[in-house]
C-alpha cells in the first residue's frame, strides 16, 4: 500500500501532513498551514495569504513540497500542482535567508533515506525523484537569483524536475517579461520566461513592498490565459500588513476567498504567544531637529537623538536595532553611537544597508562552523559568525548577554531577515514599514520590548478635509496613536495592530502611495518576446516601468560592478567587450541610489579621468565612456537610472562593501569578486613577434606568470592545459580574447623595425564548467569533454525528449512534435565549415568535439539550426504532420533565434541565397502565428522542452545506455 495514499477524511489527511511537515521543518504545523496543504492537493492555488509576521510565512515552501509529493503519488491528482515554486521577495537579504530555509528542507529530504526519524519524508523524496527526467539527489533543486547562491541554472535544465527559485522582483520579474537582468542571453530569455509562467506557483512575499509588480502579476495571470494552457500556473500574494488591500484613495473590495489565517490559528497557544508579544511604543520628539535649519543639521540632530535613545534602551546588555529611512542617516547614527559608547563596545555596532555589495553582505551573514560552537546542530542551523548579528539571533540565550549590540539599518532588514531585537529606536515612515519594523522586535514573545519612535516634530490631527494632503509618515504616526495606550506608551503587539481600522481615510493615507505604472498590453508582450533582435537595433520598452512603476528621483537606483580586466581596457569598445564577456553574478553588485552613484562617478572623474567605464542599460545595451565625461554628471543622470555601471577595479570607490567617496575609498583598489572557479582571465602580453607572455589575472588586480609562448595558439593551449590539470573533472574552454596581438603576417612593421616593436596585450577569457550546455555562447556549447557523433547526439536528444513528454503528461501529438524537433534540431551541423570550426576534419560528422575553442573564422555567422530548418521542411514525414509548423519553429528556435528571424549571415552556403531568403521569410510569420495560437509563455515553454532535451543529452551522452 502506498505509504502516502490519501485517506478519504480530512482528519486523516491532516495527520499525514503533520508528520511530513514535522519531519521537514522540525515543527508541528499551524492550522493555516494545514488548510493551505488541503487546498494545494485539491489543485487550488490561493490568491492571498495574510499571515502575521513571525508565524512562518516562508513555510509555504515546505507545504508545497509535501503537497507536490502527494499529488505525484496520487494518479488522480497528478499534474494539479505546479512543479516549480518561484518565491519572490523585494529584499535581497531576505532572498538569501529564504534560500537558507530551503537548504534546510532539502538537507532533511536528502537525509531521510538513512535517518529513521525522517521516515515520513521517504515517499515524498521518491515521488519527487520519479517526477524528473534527470533526478536530483534531494528530489528538488534550488536556485537563487540574488546573493551568495548565484543562479546555478539547475531550475531550468530539466522542466520536469521539481525546482524552487528564490529571487528579487527585478531578477525574476524581468525574466518573466523575456528580458532578464544580470546578462541573460537570447537563448535563455525565452526559455526562462516560459518556465516561470508555465508549471510554476509564484509566491510574492511581502506584496505591499512591490505594488507595481503585484499589479503586473495580476495582468500576467490574465494574459497567460490567452492561447492554450498546457500546465498549471498561479500567483499567491503574501503580506503581514494587508497594505495591498488599502489604497490611499478608496478601499478595495475584500476577496471572496476564505482566508488561510483564521479563528483556529488564534486559538493555537503558539500563535497566541507571538500575536500578544509585549511591545510598547513611545513617541519621542527630537527638539534639536525642530530648531535646526539646514538639512545636514537636521540629519545630524536626528542621528544624535536616535543614538541617545538606542543607548538608553540597550542599558549595557540588550540588542537594539535602529531603523533609519536613509543611508546617510544610518551612517550618521552609527558615527553618533561610536562617539557615545565605551571603546570596549566598538565592535558591537554593525551598519547594514541595501547598498552594500553582495560579496561583503554575504560575508556578514555567514554562520559559524559546527566546530566553533553548539554541537548537535546542522551547519545551516548555526548562529551568525558576525558578533553583532549573533547577538540578534532568535535562538540566543538572553540570560548570558553581557554587552549591548547595535544594528543600524535601512529598510533592507525591515522585512523577513531572521533576527530578533530586544528593543528598537526608529524614525517615522509609512505604516506598512512601521508594522514590519515592529515585527523585528520580540518576535517570539519571550521578552518585554520597548520601541522609541523619534519624531522630527509634533504631529497634529488635520481637519477632516485636510487629511488627503497629509504625508504617509505623519498619517502613520496619527494612526498608531489610535492603539490602546497606558502611561503614554502604546501597545503595538501583532494582535493590537490587527485591530486597527485600516479602512478609514487617515489609515489609507498612512500607506506608501502606489507608483504609477503603465498597463501590460499585448503590444508590449509582443515587443519583449522578440528576443533574437538585438536591443541596440530594436529598442524595447524598459521593463523597469512595469516592475517598479515610475519612481521618484530619490528612489531610483543604479547597479555598480567592479572588474579587474577593465583595468586593461585601452578604448571604449574594448571596455564594452570586456564587460559583456562575463555574466554579472549577484555578489558582484552594489545597488545604490542613482544620485549617490552620480556623486561617486564625479569624484572618480576628477581622479581617474582617462580610464574607461561601461554603462549597460536595463534593456541590455552597453555603451562605453571615458570617466572624465562624468565630472559634470548632471547631464548623464538619466543614463544611470536602472543601469549597471562597470568600473575598473583600480579606481576604487568601495569601503567595507559600501560605495564611498572618501579619500580612503578612492585610493584603494576594489577587489574583483568574479568566481575564479568558473572564469579565468589571463593577460597575453606580446613581448616580441615570437614571444607572448601569459599572466593570470588575480582578484586584487595583480598577476601571476604562467610562461612565455611562441604564438597565440600555443598560449591558449597552455592555459587550457594548465586549467584542466587543476580541474580534471571539468571542461575548460577558451571563449575569446579582447585586445590585439600582432603577428608577422598582419603587421609589416614587425619586419621593418623589429627593434622598435610596440608591446601589445589582450585579455583572454576561459570558462571552466562541469556542464557544457550551460554556456551562454551558442557555438561554445558544441565543445565537450569528449567527441560525440552527430547521429548519436540526435538519437539521445530524441530519447530524452520522449521521457520529458511522458513526465510532463503531454498529449500524444505534442510529445511527438517535441521528439521530431529533437530528431532534426542539429542536422545543420553536417556542413564542412561547421565541422572545421569545432576542429573536426574527419569524415564522421560530430555534434560535439573536444577542442578548447570554436573557430569562428570557418563558420562566419552560419547558424546550424537554419540548416536544420531547410532540411526538415522538405522531409516527407513532416510535410504531412498536423504539428508541422510548430516542429519547424522548435527546430529553428532551439538556440534563441527565429524570434522572429535569422540574419542573412546565418544562411546555408550549400543552398542558393534566394532559396535561403525565401525560407528565412517564412520564419517571422510562423513565429507570430504560433505565438497567437499558444500564447506568449506557452510557446516559450514548448521551445524550452526542446532546448532542455538538447542540454540534457549534451550533459549525458550515454543516456540510452543508462
Amino acid at each position: 500500500m502506498n505509504p502516502l495514499q490519501f485517506k478519504a477524511d480530512k482528519e486523516g489527511q491532516c495527520d499525514q501532513f503533520s508528520a511530513i511537515f514535522q519531519a521537514l521543518t522540525g515543527n508541528d504545523p499551524f492550522p493555516w498551514q494545514e488548510k493551505l496543504f488541503s487546498r494545494l492537493v485539491a489543485g487550488e492555488l490561493p490568491r492571498h495569504c495574510d499571515v502575521p509576521t513571525g508565524l512562518g510565512k516562508t513555510s509555504v515552501i515546505a507545504v508545497w513540497l509535501a503537497a507536490l509529493g502527494a499529488s505525484i503519488l496520487e494518479p488522480t491528482r497528478y499534474r494539479q500542482i505546479p512543479r516549480r515554486l518561484a518565491y519572490i521577495v523585494d529584499r535581497r537579504v531576505v532572498v538569501d535567508q529564504a534560500t537558507d530555509e530551503v537548504e534546510r528542507l532539502l538537507e532533511r529530504l536528502g537525509c531521510s533515506e538513512k535517518d529513521e526519524s525522517l521516515i515520513a519524508l521517504r515517499p515524498i523524496l521518491a515521488a519527487l525523484k520519479d517526477a524528473a527526467t534527470v533526478p536530483d539527489d534531494y528530489g528538488v533543486t534550488v536556485s537563487t537569483l540574488r546573493g551568495k547562491f548565484a543562479d546555478n541554472h539547475a531550475w531550468h535544465l530539466d522542466p520536469s524536475r521539481p525546482a524552487i527559485i528564490v529571487g528579487t522582483v527585478d531578477m525574476l520579474g524581468s525574466r518573466m517579461l523575456f528580458s532578464g537582468y544580470g546578462g541573460v542571453g537570447r537563448n535563455w530569455q525565452s526559455l526562462q520566461a516560459g518556465l516561470l509562467l508555465c508549471d510554476t506557483w509564484v509566491v510574492l512575499d511581502e506584496a505591499h513592498l512591490a505594488p507595481s509588480f503585484e499589479s503586473l502579476l495580476t495582468a500576467m495571470e490574465l494574459h497567460a490565459r490567452c492561447g492554450i494552457a498546457l500546465c498549471p500556473f498561479g500567483v499567491t500574494r503574501m503580506s503581514a500588513t494587508l497594505a495591498a488591500n488599502h489604497s490611499d484613495t478608496t478601499p478595495q473590495p475584500a476577496t471572496s476567498e476564505d482566508p488561510l489565517f483564521g479563528p483556529a490559528d488564534m486559538k493555537d497557544s503558539r500563535v497566541a504567544k507571538r500575536l500578544n508579544a509585549a511591545k510598547s511604543l513611545r513617541f519621542v520628539v527630537a527638539e534639536t531637529v525642530i530648531s535646526a535649519s539646514k538639512p545636514a543639521e537636521k540629519r545630524a540632530a536626528m542621528a544624535e537623538k536616535l543614538a541617545h535613545e538606542a543607548i538608553i534602551l540597550a542599558d549595557g546588555k540588550s540588542a537594539v536595532v535602529i531603523f533609519a529611512d536613509t543611508v546617510d542617516l544610518v551612517k550618521a547614527v552609527k558615527t553618533a553611537i561610536e562617539k557615545r559608547i565605551p571603546k570596549k563596545w566598538s565592535n558591537r555596532i554593525l551598519m547594514l544597508t541595501g547598498e552594500m555589495r553582495g560579496f561583503e553582505r554575504d560575508k556578514l551573514t555567514e554562520t559559524k562552523t559546527i566546530t566553533e560552537n553548539l554541537t548537535g546542530l546542522s551547519e545551516l542551523d548555526m548562529p551568525p559568525a558576525n558578533e553583532v548579528l549573533a547577538a540578534f539571533w532568535p535562538r540566543r540565550n538572553r540570560s548570558e548577554t553581557t554587552a549591548p549590540a547595535f544594528l543600524v539599518a535601512t529598510a533592507c532588514v525591515e522585512v523577513g531577515m531572521d533576527f530578533d531585537a530586544d528593543h528598537a529606536a526608529c524614525d517615522a515612515v509609512a505604516l506598512e514599514r512601521m508594522i514590519q519594523r515592529f515585527g523585528r522586535v520580540n518576535r517570539r514573545g519571550e521578552g518585554n520590548a520597548k520601541i522609541h519612535l523619534v519624531l522630527a516634530g509634533e504631529v497634529t490631527m488635520p481637519a477632516p478635509d485636510e487629511i488627503v494632503k497629509i504625508v504617509a509618515a505623519d498619517a502613520s504616526i496619527l494612526t498608531l496613536r489610535q492603539l490602546p495606550s497606558d502611561d503614554n506608551t502604546f501597545n503595538v503587539s501583532p494582535a493590537a495592530l490587527r485591530q486597527l481600522d485600516l479602512g478609514q481615510l487617515l489609515a489609507r493615507r498612512a500607506f506608501s502611495p502606489q507608483p504609477v505604472a503603465p498597463p501590460l498590453d499585448e503590444a508590449r508582450l509582443d515587443d519583449w518576446s522578440l528576443t533574437s533582435l538585438k536591443p541596440d537595433r530594436f529598442p524595447r520598452p524598459k521593463v523597469s516601468y512595469w516592475l517598479r512603476g515610475v519612481m521618484e528621483d530619490d528612489s531610483r537606483t543604479t547597479f555598480l560592478v567592479w572588474r579587474t580586466d577593465l583595468d586593461f581596457a585601452a578604448s571604449q569598445n574594448l571596455a564594452i567587450e570586456m564587460a559583456d564577456m562575463i555574466p554579472v553574478a549577484p555578489n558582484e553588485v552594489a545597488q545604490v541610489a542613482t544620485h549617490r552613484v552620480a556623486e561617486l562617478l564625479s569624484a572618480l572623474a576628477k581622479k581617474d579621468g582617462n580610464t574607461f567605464l561601461v554603462i549597460r542599460s536595463a534593456n541590455g545595451e552597453s555603451q562605453g565612456a571615458k570617466m572624465s565625461e562624468f565630472e559634470d554628471v548632471g547631464k548623464k543622470l538619466g543614463e544611470l537610472v536602472s543601469a549597471t555601471v562597470f568600473l575598473p577595479s583600480k579606481v576604487g570607490g568601495l569601503n567595507q562593501g559600501v560605495p564611498d567617496i572618501s579619500a580612503e575609498a578612492l585610493n584603494k583598489p576594489v577587489i574583483d569578486v568574479v568566481n575564479d572557479e568558473v572564469w579565468q582571465r589571463a593577460i597575453f602580453k606580446q613581448q616580441s613577434k615570437t614571444e607572448i607572455e601569459v599572466l593570470f589575472l588575480l582578484r586584487d588586480g595583480k598577476t601571476e606568470k604562467l610562461g612565455i609562448y611562441q604564438s597565440e595558439t600555443t598560449a591558449k593551449n597552455a592555459v587550457v592545459a594548465h586549467l584542466r590539470s587543476r580541474n580534471p573533472k571539468n571542461l575548460v574552454r577558451f571563449e575569446t580574447s579582447v585586445g590585439s596581438l600582432a603577428t608577422s603576417e598582419d603587421d609589416d612593421s614587425l619586419e621593418a623595425a623589429p627593434d622598435k616593436f610596440d608591446p601589445r596585450e589582450a585579455v583572454a577569457y576561459f570558462l571552466i564548467t562541469a556542464n557544457e550546455s550551460l554556456s551562454e555562447d551558442e557555438d561554445s556549447r558544441s565543445l565537450a569533454k569528449k567527441p560525440v557523433a552527430l547521429v548519436e547526439h540526435a538519437t539521445v536528444t530524441e530519447a530524452v525528449a520522449r521521457v520529458l513528454g511522458k513526465r510532463l503528461a503531454l498529449t500524444e501529438d505534442l510529445c511527438e512534435a517535441i521528439c521530431l524537433a529533437a530528431r532534426w534540431h542539429d542536422c545543420g551541423k553536417n556542413r564542412t565549415w561547421w565541422q572545421a570550426a569545432i576542429g573536426n576534419f574527419t569524415d564522421l560528422p560530430l555534434a560535439k568535439s573536444d577542442e578548447s575553442y570554436f573557430d569562428r573564422s570557418y563558420n562566419t555567422g552560419y547558424r546550424h539550426e537554419f540548416g536544420s530548418l531547410i532540411e526538415a521542411r522538405d522531409d516527407g514525414i513532416l510535410r504531412g504532420h498536423p504539428r508541422r509548423e510548430l516542429i519547424l519553429h522548435l527546430i529553428a528556435a532551439h538556440h534563441g533565434h527565429a524570434r522572429p528571424s535569422f540574419p542573412p549571415e546565418a544562411y546555408d552556403r550549400n543552398v542558393p541565397t534566394a532559396e535561403c531568403a525565401a525560407v528565412a521569410a517564412e520564419v517571422p510569420g510562423r513565429f507570430v502565428a504560433l505565438q497567437q495560437h499558444y500564447g506568449w509563455w506557452t510557446l516559450a515553454w514548448l521551445e524550452a522542452l526542446v532546448k532542455c532535451a538538447d542540454a540534457i543529452a549534451s550533459a549525458n551522452p550515454d543516456w540510452i545506455g543508462k
